[in-house]
């Protein structure tokens, strides 16, 4: 995919890691301090790369616009959904986003980490 949109598709591989990290969690794989430290490994390479939540969302829907064109009919509008959620999540005027409420800079510094 790298070659496809000119960088390598970290915010999608981030995005995907997590939803995995998330359902393995939920399906009782691993415990919660497990789950913190799989993500806080995986953090570096995001914090890296993108500089702000519009940096990340951008290169997110890049990869995934990439993936989408590949991935077959049955995926036919979610793309535009993807993109309508993260135009939200951009949003400064709401408030219940997290990418509002959490400055990008935190990435570096949670406040979940297992002892």
């Amino acid at each position: 995919m790298a070659s496809a949109i000119g960088h390598p598709p970290v915010a999608w591989d981030f995005g995907r890691y997590i939803t995995v990290t998330r359902l393995a969690f939920g399906a009782g794989f691993i415990g919660e301090a497990g789950t913190w430290q799989l993500l806080a490994n995986a953090v570096a390479p995001v914090a890296q790369t993108y500089s702000s939540w519009q940096a990340f969302a951008r290169g997110f829907v890049t990869a995934r616009g990439s993936w989408m064109r590949n991935a077959g009919n049955e995926w036919s509008g979610a793309h535009e959904e993807t993109v309508q959620v993260v135009h939200r999540l951009l949003d400064p005027t709401n408030s219940s986003s997290l990418w509002q409420q959490v400055p990008w800079e935190a990435i570096h510094h949670s406040d979940h980490m297992p002892a």
